[in-house]
């Protein structure tokens, strides 16, 4: 396979992605956002400094979930199946409840 016969490295540090990100910020600020998150790996260097130069701060470390949507159990993992799942996880829940079993609870009894 050939190596493409263009390069990145004459368009670092132009200021391309800096106008774009003032840009951004500008549009989201015409639309009244209040706050802008940006995501990098926590080991790139370049784009740690770059945004944190485009005023960028209060790193935090967050978790990410991920869902493997292929292979033979992937049903199991929809959200429709998931759904259905919680709907039956909470029938149980109220079937196994003490209001809905035979035993009286003397505070929800009616006084006639």
């Amino acid at each position: 396979m050939r190596a493409p016969s263009w390069s990145w490295k004459p368009l670092k540090r132009a200021g391309i992605a800096s106008r774009l990100v003032r840009r951004l910020t500008e549009r989201f600020l015409e639309r009244d956002a209040r706050i802008m998150l940006v995501d990098t790996d926590e080991d790139n260097a370049d784009a740690l400094a770059f945004f944190r130069q485009n005023g960028f701060g209060q790193e935090r470390r967050h978790v990410y979930l991920s869902q493997n949507l292929g292979g033979p159990s992937a049903h199991h993992r929809t959200p429709q199946f998931g759904a259905q799942r919680a709907g039956r996880i909470g029938q149980r829940r109220r079937s196994s409840s003490p209001e809905n079993s035979n035993q009286t609870d003397p505070r929800h009894s009616a006084v006639g």
